[in-house]
């Protein structure tokens, strides 16, 4: 499976899930750090190199906004860990 991107505050992420709560279209994005690894190798990597994981929301002109309530993330952290413990994310079989 092809593993689905989209640029985010002049970030690429790469889409871990995608779902519908409350009506509202959320991604789970994780920061692709790629090209930070590129060429390194990753078993003795003396730098911590770190990514950002977070939650976006598709607004009703299109576009995608942060998720800032910190109850409202707390849920949907919740819905993605049963999702992943159930097997029923989108995108559970990436490998």
């Amino acid at each position: 499976m092809m593993v689905e991107k989209v640029k985010f505050a002049g970030t690429d992420y790469i889409i871990m899930d995608k779902f519908e709560f409350d009506h509202v279209e959320y991604l789970y994005i994780f920061e692709d750090i790629s090209q930070k690894i590129k060429g390194k190798d990753i078993n003795n990597l003396q730098e911590e190199i770190k990514a950002k994981a977070d939650f976006i929301y598709k607004c009703s002109d299109g576009k995608w906004e942060n998720v800032v309530d910190d109850e409202l993330y707390e849920k949907l952290f919740s819905i993605v860990d049963k999702r992943n413990m159930s097997g029923t994310s989108q995108f559970d079989d990436m490998s």
